[in-house]
């Protein structure tokens, strides 16, 4: 199996065991629990639930399914109703601020020698992957105010 097709697996597995297991995930959808096995089994690489099973699955699994879907397609899932707890504009801008100085530290680290080398490329990516999550929280919070016609 793939990188990819192995953390499917995992994410399938995690949220059949935050739904109760395959017998109480293979409940909730309508489904046997012999299906939910295979779902998250390596052995079965080609058995993976529909997009409306893994839906109803992730439900009650933090979406960790669809995650996994959406960033093997270089996509990236960003709740629209989910504001976040406790975080202020300002508390938001200040953490992005700090995520773009470790993404400019590691890019200009790794241009120091002129060699840009696979370690440095990981090093930036992983920043630049916490600037996007913290983009991704300003996004929601916008989103979530437009949606409830607060000012």
């Amino acid at each position: 199996m793939t990188p990819d097709e192995q953390a499917l697996k995992i994410a399938i597995y995690q949220t059949i065991r935050a739904n109760g297991g395959v017998e109480a995930a293979g409940s909730l959808v309508g489904m046997s629990a012999k299906s939910m096995s295979r779902f998250q089994s390596d052995q079965h690489p080609e058995c993976s639930p529909s997009l409306f099973t893994a839906v109803q699955l992730d439900e009650r699994g933090n979406g960790h399914i669809l995650r996994c879907w959406a960033e093997r397609t270089g996509q990236k899932l960003t709740p629209l109703k989910a504001k976040p707890k406790g975080k202020s504009i300002s508390q938001i801008l200040g953490t992005l601020s700090k995520e773009h100085g470790d993404v400019m530290r590691a890019a200009l680290e790794a241009n120091a020698d002129g060699d840009f080398s696979p370690r440095e490329a990981v090093e930036v990516l992983k920043q630049a992957d916490e600037e996007i999550e913290v983009l991704n929280t300003l996004r929601g919070l916008c989103l979530a105010t437009i949606q409830n016609g607060a000012k």
